[in-house]
């Protein structure tokens, strides 16, 4: 566990999960209409981040933005749909 938490591995899970948490706090807060506006901008953020990892850094710092990038795009979509089945829980059982 501790060569695991030494390899760099944990910044980029720490970011995902702040990510899932913050899209599923928001999914509370707004209508879904926004909520998946908001996922699906930031995910082409992600998705341009990804790329430009790829097409114009090529080294190992490529690799990781792009790990990171992927870790972001998993965490918003992760917090979103979470968000939106919780919510839909909770508004089917105060029926």
């Amino acid at each position: 566990m501790n060569t695991f938490l030494l390899e760099g591995w944990t910044f980029i899970f720490i970011v995902g999960i702040i990510f899932a948490v913050g899209s599923f706090i928001i999914s509370f807060k707004v209508s879904r209409r926004v909520l998946f506006s908001i996922s699906i901008i930031l995910s082409l953020l992600c998705v341009g981040l990804f790329i430009y990892s790829l097409v114009g850094i090529r080294r190992w710092e490529g690799l990781i933005l792009g790990l990171v990038s992927i870790s972001i795009f998993l965490g918003i979509w992760i917090g979103t749909i979470g968000g939106v089945i919780i919510r839909k829980l909770i508004h089917i059982k105060n029926r």
